[in-house]
Protein backbone atom coordinates (compact mmCIF):
# COMPACT_ATOMS: atom_id res chain seq x y z
CA UNK A 1 0.00 0.00 0.00
CA UNK A 2 1.61 3.56 -0.83
CA UNK A 3 0.35 7.24 0.30
CA UNK A 4 -0.46 9.32 -2.34
CA UNK A 5 -0.94 13.17 -1.57
CA UNK A 6 -3.05 14.99 -4.30
CA UNK A 7 -3.02 18.66 -4.78
CA UNK A 8 -5.71 21.02 -5.23
CA UNK A 9 -8.24 19.76 -6.99
CA UNK A 10 -10.78 23.20 -7.10
CA UNK A 11 -13.92 21.02 -8.20
CA UNK A 12 -12.05 19.04 -11.34
CA UNK A 13 -13.94 15.71 -10.57
CA UNK A 14 -13.32 14.03 -13.36
CA UNK A 15 -10.02 14.50 -13.25
CA UNK A 16 -9.83 13.40 -9.68
CA UNK A 17 -11.60 10.41 -10.52
CA UNK A 18 -9.27 9.49 -14.02
CA UNK A 19 -6.49 10.25 -11.35
CA UNK A 20 -7.76 7.99 -8.57
CA UNK A 21 -8.76 5.18 -10.91
CA UNK A 22 -5.29 5.39 -12.98
CA UNK A 23 -3.24 4.78 -9.46
CA UNK A 24 -5.96 2.10 -7.88
CA UNK A 25 -5.25 -0.11 -11.14
CA UNK A 26 -1.45 -0.50 -9.97
CA UNK A 27 -2.16 -0.20 -6.18
CA UNK A 28 -5.62 -1.64 -5.43
CA UNK A 29 -4.79 -0.84 -1.17
CA UNK A 30 -3.45 3.26 -2.55
CA UNK A 31 -4.25 5.42 0.61
CA UNK A 32 -5.23 8.91 -1.01
CA UNK A 33 -4.51 12.61 1.46
CA UNK A 34 -6.33 15.46 -0.38
CA UNK A 35 -4.34 18.35 0.41
CA UNK A 36 -7.66 20.86 0.21
CA UNK A 37 -9.31 22.85 -1.90
CA UNK A 38 -11.39 20.39 -3.67
CA UNK A 39 -14.32 22.84 -3.61
CA UNK A 40 -14.98 25.96 -6.27
CA UNK A 41 -13.56 27.38 -9.20
CA UNK A 42 -14.36 24.18 -11.31
CA UNK A 43 -18.17 23.16 -12.58
CA UNK A 44 -18.06 19.72 -10.68
CA UNK A 45 -17.99 20.89 -7.17
CA UNK A 46 -21.12 19.40 -6.74
CA UNK A 47 -19.88 15.62 -7.26
CA UNK A 48 -16.59 16.55 -5.45
CA UNK A 49 -18.60 17.10 -2.57
CA UNK A 50 -20.65 14.34 -2.90
CA UNK A 51 -18.08 11.89 -3.44
CA UNK A 52 -16.30 13.15 -0.59
CA UNK A 53 -18.77 13.08 1.84
CA UNK A 54 -19.44 9.58 1.12
CA UNK A 55 -15.70 8.42 1.31
CA UNK A 56 -13.22 10.95 2.77
CA UNK A 57 -12.69 9.32 6.31
CA UNK A 58 -10.10 11.14 9.07
CA UNK A 59 -7.94 8.00 9.03
CA UNK A 60 -9.31 5.75 6.00
CA UNK A 61 -8.43 4.94 2.37
CA UNK A 62 -9.17 8.62 1.37
CA UNK A 63 -8.64 11.62 3.79
CA UNK A 64 -8.23 15.30 3.32
CA UNK A 65 -6.80 17.98 5.18
CA UNK A 66 -8.74 21.40 5.58
CA UNK A 67 -8.04 24.03 2.66
CA UNK A 68 -9.09 27.68 3.01
CA UNK A 69 -11.92 27.51 0.51
CA UNK A 70 -13.70 24.70 2.69
CA UNK A 71 -12.97 27.53 5.42
CA UNK A 72 -14.64 29.99 3.45
CA UNK A 73 -17.46 27.75 2.83
CA UNK A 74 -17.65 26.46 6.55
CA UNK A 75 -18.08 30.51 7.75
CA UNK A 76 -21.05 30.91 4.90
CA UNK A 77 -22.84 28.01 5.25
CA UNK A 78 -22.61 29.61 9.34
CA UNK A 79 -24.13 32.62 8.26
CA UNK A 80 -26.67 30.95 6.38
CA UNK A 81 -27.79 28.87 9.03
CA UNK A 82 -28.03 31.72 11.34
CA UNK A 83 -29.69 34.23 9.33
CA UNK A 84 -30.03 33.08 6.14
CA UNK A 85 -27.47 35.53 4.30
CA UNK A 86 -26.99 34.16 1.03
CA UNK A 87 -24.78 37.30 -0.39
CA UNK A 88 -22.07 35.72 -1.61
CA UNK A 89 -22.84 31.83 -1.36
CA UNK A 90 -21.48 31.35 -5.45
CA UNK A 91 -18.24 32.49 -4.19
CA UNK A 92 -17.50 29.16 -2.41
CA UNK A 93 -18.74 26.69 -4.72
CA UNK A 94 -22.23 26.21 -2.70
CA UNK A 95 -24.39 27.63 -5.44
CA UNK A 96 -24.01 24.20 -7.50
CA UNK A 97 -24.57 22.07 -4.16
CA UNK A 98 -27.83 24.02 -3.77
CA UNK A 99 -28.98 24.16 -7.37
CA UNK A 100 -28.39 20.41 -7.27
CA UNK A 101 -30.85 20.19 -4.74
CA UNK A 102 -33.55 22.25 -5.79
CA UNK A 103 -33.33 24.61 -2.55
CA UNK A 104 -31.78 25.94 0.41
CA UNK A 105 -31.98 22.53 1.89
CA UNK A 106 -30.73 23.23 6.09
CA UNK A 107 -30.41 19.69 6.48
CA UNK A 108 -28.04 19.22 3.82
CA UNK A 109 -26.12 22.28 4.30
CA UNK A 110 -25.81 20.87 8.38
CA UNK A 111 -24.03 18.02 7.52
CA UNK A 112 -21.86 19.50 4.93
CA UNK A 113 -20.59 21.83 7.57
CA UNK A 114 -20.46 19.13 10.30
CA UNK A 115 -18.27 16.83 7.44
CA UNK A 116 -15.90 20.20 6.56
CA UNK A 117 -15.36 21.57 10.47
CA UNK A 118 -13.82 17.28 11.10
CA UNK A 119 -11.36 17.72 8.40
CA UNK A 120 -7.74 18.67 9.72
CA UNK A 121 -5.64 21.37 9.51
CA UNK A 122 -2.52 19.27 8.98
CA UNK A 123 -1.29 15.39 9.09
CA UNK A 124 2.04 14.23 9.88
CA UNK A 125 2.66 11.07 8.37
CA UNK A 126 6.06 8.68 8.86
CA UNK A 127 7.16 6.67 6.03
CA UNK A 128 10.48 4.27 6.68
CA UNK A 129 11.53 6.81 9.12
CA UNK A 130 11.07 10.00 7.12
CA UNK A 131 8.83 12.81 8.90
CA UNK A 132 5.96 14.29 5.97
CA UNK A 133 3.73 17.49 7.76
CA UNK A 134 1.07 17.64 5.18
CA UNK A 135 -0.58 21.04 5.07
CA UNK A 136 -3.11 22.87 2.39
CA UNK A 137 -0.69 26.31 2.59
CA UNK A 138 2.37 26.75 5.23
CA UNK A 139 2.73 25.73 8.70
CA UNK A 140 3.83 27.29 11.95
CA UNK A 141 8.10 26.87 12.34
CA UNK A 142 9.39 23.73 13.93
CA UNK A 143 8.51 25.15 17.71
CA UNK A 144 5.10 26.09 17.31
CA UNK A 145 4.02 22.45 15.49
CA UNK A 146 5.65 20.80 18.71
CA UNK A 147 3.70 22.81 21.18
CA UNK A 148 0.54 22.39 18.66
CA UNK A 149 1.25 18.65 18.92
CA UNK A 150 1.47 18.90 22.62
CA UNK A 151 -1.53 20.14 23.01
CA UNK A 152 -1.50 23.84 22.49
CA UNK A 153 -4.48 25.35 21.01
CA UNK A 154 -4.54 26.38 17.19
CA UNK A 155 -4.93 30.04 17.20
CA UNK A 156 -5.94 32.61 14.61
CA UNK A 157 -2.12 32.88 13.57
CA UNK A 158 -1.64 29.16 13.52
CA UNK A 159 -4.78 28.92 11.16
CA UNK A 160 -3.80 31.75 8.99
CA UNK A 161 -0.54 29.81 8.25
CA UNK A 162 -2.17 26.29 7.91
CA UNK A 163 -5.16 28.06 5.52
CA UNK A 164 -3.83 31.34 4.05
CA UNK A 165 -0.10 31.90 3.78
CA UNK A 166 2.08 31.85 0.35
CA UNK A 167 4.83 29.81 -0.02
CA UNK A 168 7.32 31.09 -2.58
CA UNK A 169 9.55 28.68 -4.67
CA UNK A 170 12.92 29.05 -2.74
CA UNK A 171 11.26 28.64 0.95
CA UNK A 172 12.43 25.95 2.78
CA UNK A 173 11.26 25.17 6.08
CA UNK A 174 12.32 25.47 9.37
CA UNK A 175 11.98 22.07 10.28
CA UNK A 176 15.47 20.22 8.51
CA UNK A 177 13.90 16.50 9.88
CA UNK A 178 10.43 16.94 7.72
CA UNK A 179 9.21 17.36 4.48
CA UNK A 180 6.51 19.73 4.38
CA UNK A 181 4.06 18.99 1.63
CA UNK A 182 1.60 22.06 0.41
CA UNK A 183 -1.03 23.23 -1.94
CA UNK A 184 -2.55 26.66 -2.03
CA UNK A 185 0.15 28.58 -4.68
CA UNK A 186 -0.38 27.44 -8.07
CA UNK A 187 2.97 26.14 -9.82
CA UNK A 188 1.91 28.39 -12.96
CA UNK A 189 2.66 31.39 -10.87
CA UNK A 190 5.96 29.88 -11.49
CA UNK A 191 5.82 29.43 -15.42
CA UNK A 192 5.70 25.58 -14.11
CA UNK A 193 2.43 23.11 -14.15
CA UNK A 194 4.74 20.22 -12.58
CA UNK A 195 5.66 19.69 -8.44
CA UNK A 196 7.92 22.44 -7.09
CA UNK A 197 10.67 20.57 -5.29
CA UNK A 198 12.98 23.40 -2.67
CA UNK A 199 14.70 21.66 0.01
CA UNK A 200 12.55 19.92 2.24
CA UNK A 201 9.18 21.53 0.99
CA UNK A 202 7.09 20.18 -1.74
CA UNK A 203 4.55 22.46 -3.75
CA UNK A 204 2.13 19.83 -5.08
CA UNK A 205 -0.52 22.81 -6.66
CA UNK A 206 -0.09 22.07 -10.34
CA UNK A 207 -2.99 24.56 -11.10
CA UNK A 208 -5.31 21.67 -12.49
CA UNK A 209 -8.13 23.96 -12.72
CA UNK A 210 -6.22 26.69 -14.64
CA UNK A 211 -6.77 24.22 -17.57
CA UNK A 212 -9.72 26.00 -18.76
CA UNK A 213 -8.95 29.33 -18.54
CA UNK A 214 -6.13 28.98 -21.10
CA UNK A 215 -3.35 27.27 -18.78
CA UNK A 216 -1.44 24.16 -19.33
CA UNK A 217 -2.40 23.38 -15.73
CA UNK A 218 -2.52 19.47 -14.22
CA UNK A 219 -3.62 17.42 -11.18
CA UNK A 220 -0.93 16.09 -9.37
CA UNK A 221 -0.61 13.14 -6.85
CA UNK A 222 2.84 12.26 -5.15
CA UNK A 223 3.75 8.65 -3.73
CA UNK A 224 5.29 9.38 -0.31
CA UNK A 225 7.22 5.89 -0.35
CA UNK A 226 9.54 7.00 -3.40
CA UNK A 227 8.38 10.61 -4.38
CA UNK A 228 7.02 9.40 -7.61
CA UNK A 229 4.30 11.75 -9.49
CA UNK A 230 1.35 10.97 -10.91
CA UNK A 231 -0.23 13.42 -13.88
CA UNK A 232 -3.75 13.82 -15.19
Amino acid sequence: MGYYVVGDIHGCFDEWITLKNSIEKIDEEACFILLGDIIDRGNKTFEMLEWATRNITLNGKYQMILGNHEDMAINWIKKYLKNKETAGFSEYGIEQVLKNNDSFYDGYLKLLLYFLEKRPLYKYVDIFGVNFLLVHAYAPDKDRMKEIENGAEINMIDRNYFLWERVNSEENYSDKDTILIHGHTPTIMYDKNTPIYSNNVINLDTGSVFRYSGYNGRLTALRLEDLQEFNI
